[in-house]
């Protein structure tokens, strides 16, 4: 992650330094937030990125191959619902 942040500043920022304010952010991050929905918001992050591969594999497989768009058409269904519905652990 360090070394995105040094590519993206266009090497402005050191990797090190990086890492520091990450580590400082998550630490923030931690404090502020329980701990359950850290991972939910992790987690629903995740969904909405394999609905974006499965948007990607449906566009593929349209016309090449109807199995495997409908596939990807559920998966990337129960992805979303996962995103819209999805609720931290209470414990």
């Amino acid at each position: 992650m360090g070394g995105l942040v040094n590519e993206v500043s266009q090497q402005r920022v050191s990797v090190k330094v990086a890492y520091v304010f990450i580590a400082a952010a998550c630490i923030v991050l931690v404090w502020s937030f329980d701990i359950f929905e850290i991972i939910s918001f992790a987690s629903k992050g995740f969904a909405l990125y394999y609905f974006f591969q499965c948007l990607s594999s449906m566009w593929v497989h349209f016309r090449i191959a109807k199995a495997k768009f409908v596939f990807s058409l559920c998966v990337g269904i129960l992805c979303l619902l996962v995103v819209l519905f999805g609720q931290p652990f209470e414990s």
